[in-house]
C-alpha cells in the first residue's frame, strides 16, 4: 500500500488493483499518533460521515517498514496540517451551492480526472444529457467546427465550451436561500414568497438528486425490477393495431403545449448515452393526446385520505423508458426489454372488486383517476413537490411531437435503428395476442408476462455481463495501445512477421532449441512491434535453454506476488524515480496512475528479490520499456533474466566495480579504433563516465527515442551486453566530426548529452545496422583481463619514492597532531581548574544560604515570641486601669 500524503486529504492506494483503498480529508481527521510499544506502526482517528444516521468515529492503523519511516510520516502529516490550516486560512470565501453551476463543472472534472479519454468522454456525456436541448446543439456545433482529431482533444474542447456555459449561468445564478441578482423586487411581499419558493425547489432538487444517487447504487437489477413493477399502464382510446408515437422533440421550443418542468436530475429515462427509439409515423385519424403523469411520493399516497391516482400513458412504456448508463446493452435486447415493458400496458382494466379498485388507484391505472386529477386543484406547495417528485412523467411530457433526423445527438450518442422499430412491433403484437376474448388477461395470461419479463431480465443480465467483459477488453486494447505508442525503427516485412507468428505459436516452444543463426538472421530483418513482448520471452528461454547458470547464480525462487506482499526499505527511492521515468510519456505521465504503480510494484519486487543490489537509479527505465511491451510478471520474469543470466546486476552493485570496467572498455575501444576522438576528449579532460554512464545504467532508454532503445533490446536478449558497447562507439563514430568541431568543454558535453539523443530515422536505421555488423567481442574480453591486470601491478608494486613521501606526510601529519593534542590537553587541564573552583564558589554559597535561612527562621521564631508575650501582658491589664492612672495624675497636679 502506498500512503500518499496530499495538500487537504490523506489517500491510501492499493498498486496491486491500481485503485485508491482509502481517502479522507484532513477536515474529518480529529487525532493522529505513532505507536507506543509498536513504534513502527501509526494511526489516526477520523469522522466517516454516513448517509443516514449520525457519524461515526473510526481509526484506522497502519504498519510500516521501519520506526524511521513512521516518524517521516509523522512530520509529514504535521506540516501537510500546518500548511492546509494557513491555506484555508488565507483563502479567499467563495460563496457556492450544490446547485451552483460551477460546482457542478468542478465535480465534473475531479470524476474524470485521470481516465482514459473514452471513459471520460462517457462521464461528459453523462454531464451533457442534464443540459438543455438547445445547450447541447450549441456545445456539439462549436466542438464539431474545431474538427477534433482524438478523443483527448474532443474532451478538452468539450470542458472549454462547458466552462463558458457555467460561467455565464454563474453570474446569474441565485444560491440556495437567495434571491436571483437580476430580480426587480416590487413588493416585500412577494418577494419574501418567491424567495421562499427558490429555497423549496433547491431542497426539492437537492434532496431528489441524493434520493436518486442512492436508488441508484442499491443495483441495476432492483431497480430495473422495481420500475417494472411501480404500475400498470393504461392506453385510451387506442387499438392495438395503432403505431406508438415518435420520438420527442428536439427542444422545449417546439412543443409550446407542453407544460414548462425543469430537466430532472440524470436517472433510468436519461442516461448519458441516449438510445432513442424513433418510429415511422403512420397515418391516424384520431390522436388521443397524452396525459401528463402526476405522481406523489408512495407515502402520501398511503396517508393521504384525499386518493390521488396517477396515469401513465403509453408512451412511457414505449419510447421514453430507458436504461441506465451501466445497462449498456446491445440494441436489439434494450428494444426486447422495451417490448416487455409496453406489453404490461397495453391492456385496458377495469374494476372488478374493491380491493382491486384501491390497487388501480395506488398505482395510478385507473381510468376515472384522470378526470378526478384534472379537475383537483394542487396548491403551489403541491406544483412544486409534483415538479420534483416524478422521476418518469418529464419524459412523458416531453415526447408529444418527434424530430426523427436526431441532428441533436452528440457524438456520444447513437441513434436507432430500423431493426428496433421490428423488433418492437413485433413485441407490441405478440404481447397485445395475450389478450382474452373480452379484453381482459387472466391469471395464467399475467404469469406469462412475468415469466417472459423474467427470461428478458436474465438476458439482460447476460448481456451487462458480456459488455463489461468487452468494456474490460476494449480497456486492455486502449491501454496496450497507448503502451506502444511510439515511432518503429525501420519496418519489418510480411513474411518476417509470419517467421515470428510461426515461431510464437509453436507447441512446447520453452524446451526445443531453434537455429541461432535463423533467429540472428530474423532480427536483422526486424521484430513486429505488437508481437515484441512475447519475442523477447522467446528470446530470453532460448538463451536459458543454451546457457544454465549454475545453482549459487541463480535468483532466490519466491514468486511476484508473494514478493508484492513484503515491505521495502528502498520505498521512499522507487518512489521519487516513478515521476522521473519516462515523464513524456502517456502510460507513466499520470501521478501515480496506472503506470507508475505498475512500475512501482515491478520495482518493489527486484528490490526485495535481490537484496544486494536492491534498487539502484537507471534500473526504474530498463523496467519501464519491460513494462511498455508485456504484463507486470512477465516484465518481472524478463528483469530477473536481464539481472542473472545476462549479468546486468553487476553493474548496479554498490561498489559499481562492473561500471568501471566498462568505462574503461570504452575509452579502449576508442584509443584502438578512433584515436582522433579519443585524444580531443583527453585533451579536454572528458572521460567515458561523464556521458556513457548513463547509457549503460538505462540501456539508453533515458535519452534516446523509444523506438531505438526497442531495437536495442532485441539485440540485447541475443547478444548480451555487448550491444550496449556497439551502440555506444557507432553513436560516437556517427558524430565524430561535430564533436571534433567543439573546442570547449561545455560544448562537447552539451552535444553528447542533448546533440546525439536527438537521432533522425535514418540515423537511427545506419546506427542499428553498424551495429549489427560489428563484432568486438574478442576486444571487450581483452581489455577486461587488462583492467584487471593493470589494477593488480598498481596494487602490488607501488614505487618506493612513492612510499617514502607518503610515509614522511605522514609523519609530519602525526607531529602536528601530537602538538595539537598537547594544546587541547593544556586547555583541558584550565577548564577543570576553573570548573573546580566555580564549584567550590558555589558549595560556600550554598552554606552561607543555609546558615542565613537558619538565622531567618530562629528571628521570626523570636519575634513570634516576643508578640505572644506582648497579647499575654495586655490580655493581663484590668478595664479601667487607664482611667485610674489618669485619676491619679490629676490629684497629683492639683495638690501641686
Amino acid at each position: 500500500m502506498l500512503f500518499q500524503v496530499g495538500r487537504f486529504e490523506v489517500n491510501l492506494i492499493s498498486p496491486d488493483s491500481k485503485t485508491v483503498v482509502l481517502e479522507k480529508n484532513f477536515k474529518d481527521i480529529s487525532f493522529c499518533s505513532q505507536g507506543v510499544k509498536q513504534t513502527d506502526h501509526f494511526g489516526f482517528i477520523c469522522r466517516d460521515v454516513l448517509e443516514s444516521g449520525p457519524s461515526q468515529y473510526t481509526c484506522y492503523v497502519f504498519q510500516c517498514a521501519s520506526e524511521s519511516l513512521v516518524d517521516e510520516v509523522m512530520l509529514t502529516l504535521k506540516q501537510a496540517f500546518s500548511t492546509a490550516a494557513v491555506l484555508q486560512s488565507s483563502k479567499t470565501q467563495i460563496k457556492l451551492c450544490e446547485a451552483c453551476p460551477m460546482h457542478d463543472l468542478h465535480k465534473l472534472c475531479e470524476r474524470i480526472e485521470g481516465l482514459y479519454p473514452p471513459r471520460a468522454k462517457l462521464a461528459i456525456q453523462k454531464y451533457l444529457s442534464l443540459l438543455g436541448d438547445n445547450e447541447q446543439a450549441d456545445i456539439f456545433e462549436r466542438v464539431q467546427k474545431m474538427k477534433p482529431s482524438c478523443d483527448q482533444e474532443e474532451n478538452e474542447l468539450v470542458i472549454l465550451h462547458l466552462r463558458h456555459l457555467c460561467e455565464t449561468k454563474q453570474k446569474t445564478h441565485a444560491h440556495i436561500g437567495e434571491a436571483p441578482q437580476n430580480a426587480v423586487v416590487s413588493e416585500s411581499s412577494s418577494a419574501a414568497g418567491r424567495n421562499k419558493l427558490d429555497v423549496l425547489k433547491n431542497k426539492a432538487r437537492s434532496s431528489l438528486t441524493s434520493s436518486l444517487e442512492n436508488i441508484i447504487s442499491r443495483g441495476a437489477n432492483r431497480m430495473r425490477m422495481r420500475l417494472g413493477s411501480m404500475g400498470s399502464f393504461d392506453r385510451q382510446d387506442e387499438s392495438p393495431g395503432d403505431s406508438p408515437p415518435g420520438t420527442p422533440p428536439a427542444t422545449l421550443d417546439e412543443d409550446p403545449d407542453a407544460p414548462l418542468f425543469r430537466r430532472r436530475a440524470h436517472t433510468f429515462s436519461h442516461p448519458p448515452i441516449k438510445k432513442r427509439i424513433s418510429f415511422n409515423e403512420l397515418p391516424t385519424q384520431n390522436k388521443v393526446p397524452l396525459h401528463r403523469q402526476q405522481s406523489l411520493a408512495p407515502e402520501l399516497l398511503q396517508s393521504s385520505p384525499v386518493r390521488v391516482p396517477r396515469q401513465r400513458s403509453v408512451s412511457e412504456g414505449e419510447s421514453s423508458f430507458n436504461l441506465h448508463s451501466s445497462f449498456s446493452t446491445s440494441t436489439f435486447l434494450k428494444s426486447f426489454y422495451l417490448g416487455s415493458i409496453s406489453s404490461l400496458t397495453s391492456l385496458p382494466d377495469s374494476p372488478k372488486s374493491n380491493g382491486e379498485d384501491r390497487y388501480r388507484r395506488l398505482s395510478g391505472c385507473s381510468t376515472d383517476s384522470v378526470s378526478a386529477l384534472t379537475t383537483r386543484r394542487v396548491s403551489w406547495r403541491q406544483k412544486i413537490f409534483l415538479r420534483v417528485a416524478s422521476p418518469i412523467n418529464k419524459a412523458s411530457a416531453s415526447m408529444h411531437k418527434a424530430d426523427l433526423d436526431g441532428s441533436e445527438l452528440l457524438p456520444l450518442s447513437p441513434r436507432a435503428l430500423q431493426q428496433e422499430q421490428d423488433t418492437l412491433t413485433g413485441l407490441l403484437s405478440s404481447t397485445q395476442s395475450l389478450r382474452g376474448e373480452n379484453g381482459r388477461r387472466s391469471t395464467a395470461d399475467y404469469r406469462a408476462l412475468w415469466k417472459k419479463v423474467i427470461h428478458q431480465q436474465i438476458l439482460l443480465i447476460r448481456m451487462e455481463k458480456e459488455n463489461q467483459r468487452l468494456e474490460a477488453s476494449r480497456d486492455e486494447l486502449h491501454i496496450r495501445k497507448m503502451k506502444l505508442d511510439y515511432l518503429e525503427v525501420g519496418e519489418c516485412p510480411t513474411e518476417v512477421q509470419a517467421l515470428w507468428e510461426k515461431k510464437l505459436n509453436v507447441p512446447c516452444r520453452t524446451k526445443v532449441q531453434w537455429d541461432k543463426d535463423q533467429i540472428h538472421s530474423a532480427l536483422w530483418q526486424g521484430v513486429p512491434k505488437s508481437r515484441r513482448g512475447e519475442v523477447w520471452l522467446l528470446l530470453s528461454q532460448q538463451y536459458r535453454l543454451r546457457h544454465r547458470l549454475p545453482q549459487r547464480q541463480q535468483p532466490p525462487d519466491t514468486s511476484y506476488q508473494d514478493l508484492l506482499k513484503q515491505l521495502t526499505t528502498q520505498q521512499h527511492a522507487i518512489l521519487v524515480d516513478l515521476g522521473r521515468t519516462f515523464p513524456t510519456h502517456q502510460y507513466f505521465s499520470a501521478q501515480l496512475g496506472a503506470g507508475q504503480l505498475s512500475l512501482y510494484n515491478l520495482l518493489k519486487a527486484y528490490s526485495l528479490l535481490d537484496t544486494e543490489v536492491g534498487y539502484c537509479q537507471g534500473i526504474s527505465f530498463v523496467a519501464g520499456v519491460l513494462l511498455l511491451h508485456m504484463s507486470e510478471e512477465q516484465a518481472f520474469d524478463t528483469l530477473k533474466f536481464l539481472m542473472y543470466d545476462l549479468g546486468l546486476r553487476r553493474q548496479y552493485r554498490p561498489d559499481m566495480i562492473s561500471l568501471q570496467i566498462q568505462m574503461y572498455q570504452l575509452s579502449r575501444l576508442l584509443h584502438d579504433y578512433h584515436r582522433g576522438l579519443y585524444s580531443h576528449l583527453e585533451e579536454h579532460e572528458i572521460s567515458p563516465s561523464l556521458y556513457a554512464a548513463p547509457w549503460f545504467l538505462t540501456l539508453f532508454a533515458s535519452q534516446f527515442p523509444l523506438g531505438f532503445v526497442s531495437r536495442i533490446f532485441d539485440l540485447l536478449f541475443v547478444q548480451g551486453t555487448e550491444v550496449i558497447f556497439k551502440v555506444a562507439l557507432c553513436l560516437l563514430s556517427n558524430h565524430e566530426g561535430e564533436i571534433l568541431e567543439c573546442d570547449s568543454f561545455e560544448s562537447i558535453v552539451d552535444y553528447l548529452k542533448t546533440t546525439i539523443p536527438t537521432l533522425r530515422q535514418n540515423q537511427m536505421e545506419e546506427t542499428i545496422t553498424k551495429a549489427l555488423e560489428m563484432d568486438i567481442s574478442k576486444q571487450l574480453h581483452a581489455y577486461e583481463v587488462e583492467y584487471h591486470v593493470l589494477q593488480d601491478e598498481m596494487v602490488d608494486a607501488a614505487p618506493l619514492s612513492e612510499e617514502s613521501d607518503r610515509l614522511e606526510r605522514l609523519e609530519k601529519t602525526n607531529a602536528q597532531l601530537k602538538k595539537q593534542n598537547m594544546d587541547l590537553l593544556e586547555k583541558l587541564q584550565a577548564a577543570r581548574a576553573k570548573i573546580q573552583s566555580l564549584e567550590n564558589s558555589v558549595e560556600s554559597f550554598l552554606v552561607r544560604e543555609s546558615q542565613m535561612k537558619h538565622m531567618i527562621r530562629s528571628l521570626e521564631q523570636e519575634k513570634a515570641n516576643y508578640q505572644k508575650t506582648v497579647e499575654r501582658m495586655r490580655s493581663s491589664l484590668p478595664a479601667d486601669a487607664a482611667d485610674v492612672e489618669m485619676t491619679q495624675l490629676k490629684t497629683k497636679a492639683a495638690d501641686k
